[in-house]
């Protein structure tokens, strides 16, 4: 996923159309569970429908929108699948972050080692959703092994739209960071049962937290017009 919300010049109308809809989905400016049209998006975007329709395509592709009708829906945050997410992520980054530590003296920390600055702890809560997600990426970058890389940047897009709701916790920010920063010093250090261990914790503080948050406000989501959907539900 990418990191930063900047715009390049160089990028395609498609491209652009592309992660103009995908920020607005995953930010949740766009409402998990609104409909969407391609006319309507073409006068919102300023685009024409071949880019807007690939863009739909390629967003379905990564279960952001769902075909309803002769339309689309933005996808609802399912409770359920978040909860999958979650035992996928553990059990990927238990054993990427045991491989990284294994060629701890061959790693490029270059990417990740900005991710855990002492100003990013005062970052926008905008900002950290980005750097949280740059970070877990980065980590499995650290395997060696761009299977690894994928899967994660799938899976941390699949809950994004709930993290939003998590991140606007200072306290759980901090923590968040200071975990952070522990588990790339077990990797460098070459310990890859401790660096295992404390993702092992890291990830399911979050989901605990995230879970908590999306059951305890669920209702109030609907008010705002939010699907939220509880792991049981049909489609």
């Amino acid at each position: 996923m990418t990191a930063t919300r900047d715009r390049s010049p160089s990028l395609t109308q498609t491209q652009s159309v592309y992660q103009s809809l995908r920020d607005a989905i995953l930010g949740v400016e766009l409402r998990p569970g609104e409909a969407i049209s391609e006319r309507w998006l073409e006068g919102r975007l300023a685009a024409s429908r071949t880019p807007v329709r690939s863009a739909l395509v390629r967003l379905e592709g990564e279960g952001l929108v769902q075909r309803q009708g002769r339309g689309y829906v933005v996808t609802p945050i399912d409770i359920g699948e978040i909860e999958q997410a979650y035992v996928f992520r553990e059990t990927i980054e238990t054993t990427v972050v045991r491989l990284a530590a294994a060629r701890a003296d061959a790693l490029d920390l270059s990417g990740i080692e900005p991710l855990i600055l002492p100003e990013v702890r005062d970052t926008s809560s905008d900002e950290w959703f980005d750097i949280g997600i740059a970070f877990h990426v980065e980590l499995a970058r650290l395997a060696g092994n761009a299977f690894f890389v994928r899967a994660i940047d799938d899976v941390m897009t699949r809950i994004a739209r709930g993290r939003w709701l998590e991140i606007w916790s200072t306290g759980g920010r901090e923590r968040a960071f200071i975990e952070h920063e522990r588990i790339v010093e077990l990797v460098k250090a070459g310990d890859g049962e401790a660096a295992a261990a404390a993702i092992q914790s890291h990830v399911r503080h979050g989901r605990d937290r995230l879970l908590d948050a999306l059951k305890t406000q669920r209702r109030g989501f609907a008010v705002r017009g939010f699907a939220v959907l509880d792991g049981t539900e049909a489609d």
